[in-house]
């Protein structure tokens, strides 16, 4: 009877420090009308449809912080979500799965430095159709699609946001409060987006502009972590 007790001691402690040793990770996802996004698929949305193309952001300089105190960030910088290369979805945190953290910070979009640094390789490479000029930078946010409502050429919607120099800086800082217990899962819900844009009256913005900046705002609006 000692001896069961002893061995099952050790099977609960083991898998303690398992539990202990999972390598947590951030997920990002879409959704629109409440269904997990899939790219040229046609959704009903209002009185028509829509259909996205393509979907593809930057996140970078990730940290974590336990309350005030900085508790310490990813070793990559930056990362490039693409919608159609499912992997891009999920950053693993393998270098802070052990540290209590609960909160959360990253950016939508490159920073400054990386703009002015020029093309670079990696999720910077050109080679992803995320980067414009050297004098525009990347594009931090890029959603393209059709809709019958846009009054546009095969009523198509394109919206490439960016822009890295004062007054159309569009990168946007997120924070949100977490459970480090669990893996985080944000999502962006495109229903909400759309609907606050009404591409009716604008369904084109492919340079920095203030047109540029106030979407990256909403954005923001319409990203949540998922519960």
């Amino acid at each position: 009877m000692k001896f069961v007790t002893v061995i099952l001691f050790l099977f609960v402690n083991f898998n303690i420090v398992l539990s202990q040793d999972k390598t947590k990770a951030v997920s990002f996802n879409a959704s629109i009308n409440g269904e997990k996004l899939q790219l040229d698929y046609n959704y009903a949305f209002g009185d028509d449809s829509i259909s996205f193309s393509n979907l593809k952001f930057y996140i970078s300089d990730i940290k974590f912080y336990r309350d005030e105190e900085f508790i310490g960030s990813i070793g990559k910088k930056n990362f490039l979500i693409d919608f159609s290369q499912p992997l891009t979805q999920l950053i693993l945190l393998d270098s802070i799965s052990n540290v209590h953290y609960n909160r959360i910070e990253f950016n939508l979009g490159t920073d400054s430095l990386d703009n002015v640094s020029g093309a670079m390789s990696g999720d910077l490479d050109p080679i992803h159709g995320m980067y414009w000029t050297w004098q525009s930078g990347y594009i931090n946010f890029k959603l393209e699609g059709s809709s019958k409502v846009c009054p546009s050429r095969n009523h198509e919607f394109n919206f490439h946001i960016g822009g890295y120099l004062y007054p159309f800086t569009s990168m946007q800082r997120l924070v949100f409060e977490v459970n480090q217990s669990s893996d985080l899962s944000f999502n962006l819900d495109l229903s909400k987006l759309i609907s606050i844009h009404h591409l009716q009256n604008e369904y084109n913005i492919m340079s920095p502009s203030e047109k540029s900046l106030l979407f990256s705002k909403r954005i923001v609006d319409c990203i949540n972590l998922s519960k």
